[in-house]
């Protein structure tokens, strides 16, 4: 009766532990990027420029009322985000955002508050980078600009008692724009757990307002 040699009876045995480390090996990019993939969810807060322009002043005689200068002032914003991630480099996603109030003189003897609120739909692509994901996105935004202007009138000392306000010119300004937005940014994954800095502009009530935010995500694995 003839005997295998020992090495020859491990040679299936190696070949088959070889075979399935070569298959994890393989599937393991495909499960990391299957874990990216999904709807998520997240909040965040920063700071935007709220602009606008479009302010107008008291009559000048028979004329119509005066434009008075632009807004231009940084604010504390935030914004909400929902989202899906369809593949391992696209998306689309959802932003509820708040670009905050600011207020500033605008003229002489004049001031004015202005804020921004919105919506806005985009495409999301991600670049193949480990670790990181550096993404850039674009889309459509509609957003609601609301301000209040007043303007100190001359000869206010002549004001008859009991009408305080008759040396005061007050004017209230809003416009809802659709316009095309954009942002850039990148994100680190940490389990169902995301954190994200984007930087996002828009057109809105004539100037190109701005937000830059840190969010947290959360990843429905």
């Amino acid at each position: 009766m003839r005997t295998r040699p020992p090495h020859a009876a491990r040679r299936p045995a190696t070949l088959a532990a070889v075979l399935l480390l070569g298959g994890a090996l393989r599937c393991q990019p495909a499960a990391a990027a299957s874990n990216l993939l999904g709807l998520y969810v997240g909040a965040g807060a920063g700071r935007a420029e709220v602009r606008a322009t479009g302010f107008r002043g008291p009559p000048s005689a028979a004329f119509a009322p005066q434009p008075l200068g632009a807004i231009g002032r940084n604010a504390l914003a935030y914004q909400l985000t929902a989202g899906v991630r369809f593949l391992e480099v696209f998306g689309a996603e959802a932003d509820y955002v708040d670009l905050g109030h600011a207020s500033a003189p605008i003229g002489p003897q004049a001031s004015a508050s202005v804020g921004t609120t919105g919506t806005a739909v985009f495409g999301v692509l991600y670049l193949p980078i480990p670790v990181v994901n550096v993404f850039a996105k674009a889309g459509l935004a509609r957003l609601d600009t609301q301000g209040h202007a007043t303007v100190a009138l001359p000869g206010a000392g002549t004001c008859a008692i009991g009408i305080p306000n008759c040396g005061v010119y007050s004017s209230a300004y809003r416009q809802r724009t659709t316009s095309l937005a954009a942002g850039i940014g990148a994100q680190v994954n940490l389990g169902p757990l995301a954190v994200r800095a984007e930087v996002e502009r828009f057109t809105a009530a004539g100037e190109h307002p701005s937000l830059a935010v840190i969010e947290l995500l959360f990843r429905f694995l």
